[in-house]
């Protein structure tokens, strides 16, 4: 299966440059999901907590696959906000990441979204 790929143009240090996202496999979003989720225990209670940052950091991650700058991590936190904010909403829209976008535009994002009795 051939992955699928699309080209972002992009302003970088005053030139045009271009970023290449893949669409996010199923995996890849369960990967997403889990490293999001913070799972506590009170007592016998499980308590769930979405982190919407970091969910929006690693989609950007994950999905990179070439780019002016380096692929880690850190790299993206220094993106300048509007770089970020393009990138972010791209692979939000080419990997079908809505579901987890309306969670977190919800304002849902830190608290707890879910508790089983």
């Amino acid at each position: 299966m051939e992955i699928e790929k699309r080209e972002i143009p992009i302003d970088w240090e005053g030139r045009k440059e271009t970023v290449v996202i893949k669409k996010l496999s199923y995996g890849d979003v369960l990967d997403l999901r889990e490293e999001s989720t913070d799972l506590k225990f009170i007592g016998a209670i499980p308590q769930i907590k979405f982190n919407s940052s970091k969910y929006e950091l690693l989609s950007v991650l994950k999905s990179l696959m070439k780019a002016p700058f380096k692929i880690e991590m850190e790299s993206i936190r220094q993106l300048p906000k509007e770089v970020g904010e393009l990138l972010s909403k791209e692979v939000n829209e080419f990997s079908n990441l809505g579901e987890k976008k309306n969670l977190i535009s919800s304002g849902q994002s830190k608290q707890e979204i879910g508790t089983k009795k």
